[in-house]
């Protein structure tokens, strides 16, 4: 019979795996070499001059001054790597009539940052389109893309959203949790995975944080040194 189990460290056994990396403070001036070949960017639009910079691991280009009848719009930028946020320009349509719908589509843009899909934990969301739709009155109407948030799982996530049904979501799961515990031990331990995951095998207990002491029915246990990965043995 197969059982799905963690590979634990007994207690003093350092782990043997490579550290966890931190998400950590970004600024242009020192994240260049990161996003040399990177294939991740953000570009500002209907730019007439810009200027070009490495933030986070992306390569941003923001307008300096913009095309006639455009005016220069500061968007965020936002990585799982870095602690704090930037910010970059765009060009938006400054007024008149475009296709039919005037002033109210100008900001209708999709920002590339992920945020958590409301009423649904476990997931997260996208923009990856953004329509200025005439036919409901100017609407900004956005598509988006999905994954499982930090703690979950799944390969194909999805979310829809009715008009008078709110936004469901199906196709992520709850990381396990450490087969035949004991509930009578008082465990400091936290199961979580990285953003996007989509196996069971990347949901991980962190051997270098404090909550790391497990308790199940072999024993007692302390995961030291890195992080220790869900698997499934015979």
């Amino acid at each position: 019979m197969k059982k799905s189990i963690f590979t634990v460290a007994v207690l003093l056994l350092t782990f043997a795996s490579a550290p966890a990396v931190a998400a950590s403070y970004c600024d242009t001036t020192i994240q260049q070499a990161r996003c040399q070949n990177s294939t991740q960017t953000f570009t500002g639009l209907n730019c007439a001059t810009s200027s070009h910079f490495c933030w986070g691991g992306y390569d941003v280009t923001s307008c300096t001054s913009c095309k006639s009848g455009y005016k220069l719009s500061e968007l965020p930028l936002s990585s799982d790597d870095c602690t704090n946020t930037y910010q970059y320009n765009t060009c938006m349509y400054s007024g008149g009539i475009i296709g039919g719908c005037g002033t109210s589509c100008d900001d209708c843009v999709a920002l590339k940052m992920w945020t958590n899909v409301s009423g649904n934990i476990g997931y997260q969301q996208q923009p990856t389109t953004a329509k200025c739709d005439e036919s409901t009155n100017c609407e900004c109407v956005l598509g988006y893309e999905y994954r499982c948030n930090a703690g979950y799982y799944g390969r194909f996530p999805r979310c829809t959203t009715t008009e008078n049904g709110g936004t469901s979501c199906s196709g992520c799961s709850k990381c396990p949790d450490v087969p035949g515990k004991v509930d009578w031990v008082d465990e400091s331990y936290s199961i979580t995975s990285a953003p996007g995951s989509r196996l069971p095998t990347q949901c991980y207990i962190d051997g270098t944080a404090s909550d790391h002491y497990i308790a199940d029915e072999t024993g007692h246990f302390m995961i030291l040194g890195g992080k220790c990965y869900y698997s499934t043995t015979n």
